[in-house]
Parts: C-alpha cells; sequence; structure tokens
C-alpha cells in the first residue's frame, strides 16, 4: 500500500498527561496509540481488577495488564467505554463500530489492501496495513500480519497485538491471543450478554474532524 497523505503532526494529551500521536486518515483523525489512562476525565480513578472471579463478576469499569504483568498494554472492559464518565482526552471520543468502517473503506480505496485491491469483503485484507511492525507471532503465509513484519503498518494505524482477556469453556476468566489479535472496543456493542461486556479490549480515540 501507499503511505497514507496525513502525517502524524502532532499529539493530544489526556487527564493523566498521557501524550498520544495522531494522524489524519481522509476526512477522520485517529489516535495511532493505545490508551493508557487510568482515570475518568472527571479525576475519578478507574480501578485495576486482577482477581479473575473479580472480573468475572464485575459490573462496573475496569482495566487490567494482560496477565497481569505491568510490561504489558492497558485493556478496559465495556463498562469503561459505555457509561457516562469518558476517558478520551477532551474533544475526542471512543469510535462507534460505523467510525470504524468509515476509516477502512478509506483504506481500502487508498490502496492499502496487503495485494492492492479495491474490494472491501470484511476488510480482511488491510490487517498487515494497520499492525505494527513488531510484535506479532510469526507466519509464512502471505498477507498475514506476522509474515515479513517489516513490510506492516503502511497505513500509520499502529495496531499493537496486546491480546484480551476473555472466558473459556469453563466460564473462568482467561488471557489470550496475545500476538495474534488488536482488538478495539467500539461503542457500538454486538450482543448485550454480561461476558460480552467483560472481555478486554484496547482503545484508540476519534476525533470529531479532521
Amino acid at each position: 500500500g501507499e503511505i497514507d497523505e496525513g502525517l502524524v503532526t502532532g499529539f493530544v494529551t489526556d487527564i493523566e498527561g498521557n501524550n498520544y500521536n495522531w494522524k489524519v486518515f481522509g476526512n477522520q483523525t485517529w489516535t495511532i496509540q493505545d490508551a493508557r489512562t487510568k482515570t475518568y476525565n472527571n479525576g475519578e480513578a478507574i480501578p485495576q481488577i486482577t482477581n479473575p472471579t473479580e472480573w468475572q463478576n464485575r459490573t462496573e469499569g475496569a482495566w487490567c495488564y494482560y496477565d497481569n504483568d505491568s510490561s504489558n498494554g492497558l485493556l478496559y472492559n465495556w463498562f469503561v467505554v459505555d457509561g457516562n464518565r469518558s476517558i478520551a482526552p477532551e474533544g475526542w471520543h471512543i469510535p462507534s463500530r460505523d467510525e470504524y468502517i468509515i476509516l477502512l473503506q478509506h483504506l481500502v480505496d487508498n490502496g492499502f489492501n496487503y495485494d492492492g485491491s479495491n474490494t472491501h469483503q470484511n476488510f480482511e485484507k488491510l490487517g498487515k496495513a494497520m499492525a505494527s511492525n513488531t510484535g506479532w507471532l510469526s507466519s509464512s503465509v502471505i498477507g498475514d500480519v506476522g509474515n515479513n513484519q517489516n513490510t506492516n503498518n503502511t497505513s500509520g494505524f499502529n495496531a499493537t497485538p496486546n491480546g484480551l482477556r476473555a472466558w473459556d469453556a469453563n466460564g473462568s476468566s482467561i488471557f489470550e491471543r496475545k500476538g495474534e489479535r488488536a482488538g478495539y472496543w467500539t461503542t457500538t456493542i454486538n450482543g448485550s450478554s454480561l461476558a460480552t461486556k467483560r472481555h478486554t479490549f484496547a482503545l484508540h480515540y476519534l476525533y470529531p474532524q479532521a
């Protein structure tokens, strides 16, 4: 894929003073680093929950590190996203599913499918252009994010494979798919089950206008 015209031209700061680089994609401006705030915008702390049973029973906002290891990135549950207390920097927001699709369509239309095609089918060919250059499990399959990783991230979105906290067949909380998956919350939830809401994903922020 060709390099997108929108250059990283600045950063935005959250309530804790964490800085996030941002980049223009068509008519949108996205942060290109995962959220790492532990505080809502009203100054209230978001609890860190490490205990699996406590996480499973939680119906309010919480965050954790993958494997409860502080060398990993922050993961958030749905309740952080779906509340009256925002964690996005002022003037920014957590994107909806439709806003993500606008981004994906922009990338397809501008040649970022790994094979140069312009098909929108499930956007499954955009992974390499959106994925970070390091951290993925190695793959020999052409087009996989783990194949020749130094050719990843031509779009600059910089999705990192932080994995997630989910549920095993016994209903227990587990960490899985680090190195395999970069998952991001939207404000549009698929399904209303508590199990879905207690999954964890990373966050990127979206500015209303480019």
